[in-house]
């Protein structure tokens, strides 16, 4: 777990100061969360009681640790579909990923083609049925699709 940032994370009470009246054996602090709608990883930090006035004294506790859950959801990274086939004009075959689940922040997923029955290559010929490609997809906040294109033969191979 993470440290909590005064000013990114929350609001720093520096000269907060609680008065109990007589009979009062329980008070709120409040402390200001700051919502920055960017997904992290839960953060903490810690409250003390400390300088008492009027002849009172600190008990035990005397320090207690908040944590901030994140209720930012970045998503998750899925194909729209299944099944995706060559656009046979263009020699091209492009694949949606669709951010499902949240889309708070900014956040990257890597990708890489990896052969099954076509070959990949670095240029198509002769022995190479797709241009093998890999790379990151950026999403800013709020961005819900990218496109991945793959080049492809257009030429049919004989079955064996």
């Amino acid at each position: 777990m993470r440290r909590a940032a005064a000013a990114s994370h929350f609001t720093h009470l520096s000269t907060y100061h609680q008065v109990f009246q007589e009979n009062e054996y329980k008070k709120t602090v409040t402390v200001p969360i700051i919502n920055d709608n960017q997904y992290e990883a839960d953060v903490d930090f810690y409250v003390i009681l400390k300088n008492p006035h009027g002849g009172t004294g600190i008990g035990d506790p005397s320090v207690t640790r908040v944590t901030i859950v994140d209720d930012d959801e970045p998503g998750e990274f899925e194909f729209e579909d299944t099944h995706y086939h060559l656009d046979c004009k263009t020699g091209k075959v492009t694949l949606r990923v669709m951010r499902e689940h949240g889309f708070d922040g900014k956040v990257s997923m890597d990708y890489s083609t990896v052969d099954a029955t076509a070959v990949g290559g670095k240029t198509l010929g002769a022995n190479v049925d797709y241009v093998t490609a890999n790379g990151t997809l950026h999403f800013e906040h709020g961005e819900t699709s990218k496109s991945i294109t793959v080049d492809v033969s257009k030429t049919v191979k004989e079955a064996k």
